[in-house]
């Protein structure tokens, strides 16, 4: 099992989403994507590509408009351009591949934050968004373009990379803290000083 997969298991994560409810759980999805869109960000040298500023306007245009927009036509047509720019899954475009999880994740996230109602799809889109935004600090992070024969050498890369580490932590503590919070002063402003306050 590699390491994300076993940490997330240990920590219960996919029954706690089960129960967070759409709010809080968008507020994950896309805090998530965020922080490693931050991370990658403040680690790059020179020009980001045309995606990688696609990923960030996506996440500044929806920050704008969390909590209100949640379900509203905005946030429908930021989750379809978003959508429009998704790889194939076998797809090897021009793009690193920490910027096609992160894209990936943002999908997955948008999609969840134009839903009414919570459902365990929903939650597995949490999820989902939080897989895509740790596997893109992996692939940015390790050994950039490495390949990796087995699952095991996956893990211990995974194992061995501070960023690796820091950024499951993250995921982990996050959610605790979106947990214990009020629904009702869950705002952009509060969520963006979480995701400040873990870098």
């Amino acid at each position: 099992m590699l390491w994300w997969d076993a940490r997330i298991k240990e920590a219960r994560l996919k029954g706690r989403l089960d129960s967070l409810g759409v709010l809080k759980a968008v507020a994950y999805a896309v805090g998530c994507v965020t922080h490693a869109k931050n991370r990658i960000a403040a680690a790059s040298t020179g020009n980001v590509s045309i995606l990688f500023g696609s990923v960030v306007s996506f996440l500044d245009r929806f920050w704008t408009q969390f909590p209100e927009g949640l379900g509203k036509p905005e946030i429908r047509s930021l989750a379809r351009e978003a959508a429009d720019l998704m790889p194939g899954e076998d797809d090897e475009g021009p793009f690193e591949a920490c910027e096609d999880y992160l894209i990936w994740g943002v999908s997955y996230a948008f999609s969840l934050a134009t839903r009414t109602t919570y459902t365990t799809e929903a939650a597995s889109e949490a999820l989902s968004a939080a897989d895509r935004a740790y596997w893109a600090i992996f692939s940015f992070y390790p050994e950039r373009n490495q390949f990796y024969r087995t699952e095991e050498d996956i893990r211990q890369a995974e194992m061995s990379s501070e960023q690796c580490v820091e950024e499951i932590e993250f995921q982990i503590e996050f959610l605790a803290q979106l947990e214990e919070m009020r629904a009702d002063l869950l705002n952009s402003a509060t969520v963006l000083a979480l995701l400040n306050n873990s870098m």
